[in-house]
């Protein structure tokens, strides 16, 4: 290879990191915050949503900053993936939305969306997180139930792995982004974690829910 990094390499991270560390340099000149991780990177500022002059300040820095991005990966072998580049206004919900229009980015125009998943975690533009938590409850739910349906052919200790492996990393991903939610918002990943606790131990669903968790969590610390 005379240009990038092997995939699968030993020191292909390392290497990615030195490849592509000049995309922070960049950044840091138009004077945007940012997150970098693997090939995923997000930009962020913040603005004014009352001054329309500060608006428009702000598309034009994002705008050039993405402008200065695309020509160096042009130069150093790389391609921007526009179909997979979208742009999200957080606000408060007590306040109108801003109107940004759209953000050009290459030949495309990027329109804001409604919510943008990020490293797994789903981001509304409001960061209220009923669309993660609506994502998490949809996937735990269809993993329980086809558990359910070979439970009878499970040992305690293999459903226990298999509820972990499925639904129990689910629950934990990003959950510190969770605190000081609606407790309705909770209740959702509450309920998940009832529904999980009845077929590791096998109870009916009608039956009280605090015995079977104190099984479900002391089992949990036992195999740990």
């Amino acid at each position: 290879m005379k240009f990038g990094v092997p995939q699968g390499s030993v020191l292909g991270p390392l290497l990615y990191l030195l490849y592509t560390s000049r995309i922070a340099d960049i950044i840091n000149a138009h004077g945007l915050s940012y997150h970098l991780y693997a090939y995923d990177t997000q930009l962020y500022i913040a603005f004014n949503s009352s001054s329309l002059n500060d608006i428009q300040q702000v598309k034009l820095r994002v705008e050039c900053c993405v402008t200065d991005i695309d020509e160096w990966m042009i130069r150093n072998y790389f391609k921007m993936n526009q179909d997979k580049t979208d742009l999200v206004v957080i606000s408060s919900r007590f306040h109108p939305m801003p109107d940004i229009g759209h953000i050009t980015v290459g030949s495309e125009c990027i329109a804001p969306c409604d919510s943008v998943r990020n490293l797994g975690l789903q981001f509304d533009s409001i960061l209220s997180f009923e669309k993660h938590i609506k994502n998490i409850c949809k996937f735990s739910f269809y993993h329980l139930r086809n558990i359910a349906k070979i439970r009878k052919y499970l040992s305690q200790d293999t459903c226990e792995i298999l509820v972990h492996a499925f639904i129990s990393s689910k629950l934990d991903h990003g959950n510190s982004l969770l605190h000081g939610l609606p407790k309705y918002l909770l209740a959702r990943l509450q309920a998940v974690q009832n529904a999980a606790a009845h077929v590791v131990t096998l109870t009916p669903k009608h039956d009280h829910i605090t015995p079977i968790l104190i099984i479900f969590i002391g089992y949990q610390l036992s195999l740990e």
